[in-house]
């Protein structure tokens, strides 16, 4: 998977996480801020979702150049690990022996 291909696919990850709790950009900055005390704009939570080049930042895959303490926050209001954000597995759980059953079996 090429840079591109990686950003887009980690931002759809993103937009349907985050679209699967019903909430919006805002609600999210706020229950970021909230709960871990980091402050990200809804511009900057939009621009982590771009998953195609009809976004006026496509080109500058904003989300593959996310703080690492924005991630790790994200990862954890999601419930999911670190690594599916980063495309490194399709296994969303957080447990490590859990996901490398999912891996071991293709679930």
């Amino acid at each position: 998977m090429n840079r591109k291909e990686l950003s887009f696919e980690m931002g759809s990850r993103l937009k349907s996480l985050r679209e699967e709790r019903h909430i919006s950009y805002q609600e999210l900055a706020d229950a970021l801020l909230e709960k871990y005390g980091i402050k990200i704009s809804k511009d900057s939570l939009r621009d982590y979702e771009i998953s195609s080049d009809y976004r006026s930042k496509a080109k500058s895959l904003p989300n593959l150049g996310m703080r690492t303490e924005y991630l790790i926050a994200l990862s954890d209001f999601y419930e999911v690990s670190t690594d599916y954000l980063l495309c490194k597995t399709d296994c969303p759980c957080q447990d490590m022996k859990i996901r490398e059953m999912c891996e071991y079996t293709g679930l």
